[in-house]
Formats: C-alpha cells, sequence, structure tokens
C-alpha cells in the first residue's frame, strides 16, 4: 500500500584510485567548433585547477555502485562546499546576466537533499548539477530550485533556474537547449537528470513564480510485510502505527481532509528571528490517499 519520501543508505563508488584515474584524464568538455560549450584555460590556470576538482566529484559520483555507503575518504579531496549565500540567490537578476530554466529529475537516495550548504557535504542534487553546468558553461553557475527537498528523496520535476553572464549567453548555438541537455547529463552521475533548457521570461524565479506544487508520500500501511524491492520508494510504518492503522485507507483519507485550505504551517519550520517577518501561510488544494 502506499507513499513516498525514502531514507535511503548512499550507493557505493568506485575505489579512491579509480576516481583519481578518471579525474587525471584529459578533460574535454564538450567543445565544438562553433564555441557552444567553453574549453578548459591552460594546465597550469587555477580556472583548470578549479574545473578538474567539478569533474573529480561527478566522476566519483558516477562511478558509484548501489547499495553500498560513499566513504569520506573515497571523495576528491575538497573543501566544503562554496555554495552561494540564499541572500544572493533571492536578490533579483543582476545586469549583464541572463536567466535560464530546467527541470531536474532524480533519486536523492545518494544526496543530502537538494540545496547547497555552505561549507557543508558536496553531495547534494544542487551541488551535482551546478558542477556539471559549470563545466560546459565555462563559469561558476550555481542552480535554485522551486522546493529544498530533504536528504533521500526524489523528484521527477523539479524546477530550478541558473544565470548566465550575458558573454557565455550570446556563445550558445541556435540549438543550444538540445546540446547542454545532452552534454550536462553527461557530466551528471545517473540518479540525476536534467531537461526542458530555456530562456527564463523576464522576472522568472524558481522559488517564487510557481503556482503551485505536488508532493506524493508513499507508504506501506498494511499488517502484511512490506515488498523489500520498494524500501527506496516507501516508508514503512513502525509496526505499533502499522497495527493501529490495518490498512484502513478510509480513516487516513478523512483525516488528509484536515490538512487542505489555508494553513499556517510556523510550526514545522525551526525557528529563527526573521521568522516574525516571513509569512508561513499557503494553501492545500487537495490531499488524497491512494491505494497502490
Amino acid at each position: 500500500m502506499p507513499a513516498a519520501v525514502s531514507r535511503c543508505k548512499w550507493k557505493p563508488s568506485a575505489t579512491a584510485a579509480a576516481a583519481a584515474a578518471a579525474a587525471a584524464t584529459a578533460l574535454a568538455f564538450c567543445s565544438s567548433s562553433d564555441g557552444s560549450s567553453a574549453a578548459l584555460a591552460t594546465a597550469s590556470s587555477p580556472q583548470r585547477a578549479e574545473r578538474q576538482k567539478l569533474h573529480e566529484l561527478l566522476q566519483v559520483a558516477k562511478k558509484r555502485c548501489w547499495p553500498e555507503t560513499l566513504l569520506s575518504g573515497q571523495l576528491p579531496d575538497l573543501p566544503g562546499d562554496e555554495a552561494m549565500s540564499g541572500e544572493e540567490f533571492r536578490s533579483e537578476l543582476a545586469p549583464g546576466r541572463i536567466r535560464c530554466r530546467l527541470r531536474a529529475a532524480y533519486d536523492g537516495t545518494q544526496y543530502r537533499g537538494w540545496a547547497r550548504v555552505k561549507n557543508a557535504t558536496p553531495l547534494t542534487v544542487a551541488g551535482m548539477i551546478d558542477r556539471a553546468l559549470s563545466l560546459i558553461a565555462g563559469q561558476n553557475v550555481f542552480v535554485q530550485g522551486a522546493s529544498r527537498t530533504d536528504a533521500g528523496v526524489h523528484a521527477a520535476g523539479q524546477a530550478a533556474h541558473f544565470d548566465l553572464s550575458e558573454e557565455v549567453a550570446a556563445r550558445r548555438p541556435p540549438d543550444w537547449q538540445l546540446r547542454w541537455e545532452e552534454q550536462v547529463n553527461a557530466q551528471l552521475p545517473s540518479d540525476i537528470r536534467v531537461r526542458a533548457f530555456e530562456d527564463a521570461p523576464e522576472g522568472f524565479h524558481a522559488t517564487f513564480s510557481p503556482l503551485g506544487k505536488t508532493y506524493t508520500y508513499r507508504l506501506h500501511v498494511g499488517p502484511e510485510p512490506p515488498d523489500p524491492l520498494e524500501r527506496l520508494y516507501r516508508v514503512c510504518l513502525p509496526t505499533h502505527w502499522a497495527k493501529e492503522v490495518n490498512g484502513d485507507l478510509e480513516r487516513m483519507a478523512a483525516a488528509a481532509t484536515c490538512f487542505v485550505g489555508r494553513r499556517d504551517l510556523a510550526f514545522f519550520t525551526p525557528w529563527r528571528p526573521e521568522l516574525e517577518e516571513i509569512d508561513t501561510t499557503r494553501t492545500i488544494h487537495d490531499a488524497r490517499v491512494v491505494d497502490e
């Protein structure tokens, strides 16, 4: 029986030696004759060293094997995440920049959530997409998503935007959307995929522009043993809860209706001083229980 958000373990990776060997290969980042993608700077430049670090981390992520844990010792020697601050993300589009948008689908089992956190683990979904985009664009790129999914949470169509300099945007070929989709996905691990690249309309912001979001929570609520093949994609209720519910979806459906309407969700947000100035009310349009 139904529901979503999984708490899973990391998939195993290649050995440190294999990762280092992969990172040491020549890095030809999908450059083309029309200049649609940036090549690396000279071998001794700081830019090349930075790009190689991005490539190393992506190679480690791509070579993991499920379902073992990716040990910290198997990661390249990287500092904490260099993510931009939230204030920079929330600012208006800077002069000389072009905003683009995309959709992302991912299995969040391996990652510490969507959002990058400064000086924290680099193993986040946005972090992987940022690094892949940065390699193709030839400049540091930071995506901003519609939502900040937690560790182990998956998405089928996460909306996101990123900003490019006008110089980089001008170098894109007419069919850049398809080219970048192919090239960025080639850099990403197979549990993350991006699509639907396009220039964003004026005033678009992935966090503030969406008209709605859909969340799915897949649960096992019956007294029978859960399907082990769904353990990564379905939460199994604790035994005493499962016995209490006893597979009674009608009771669950009745309870779900209590969420519908305009609700203040401040209770679910860790308190911080700025919350007093933030609107924490949201409208839940529908909540339904479906028997799978």
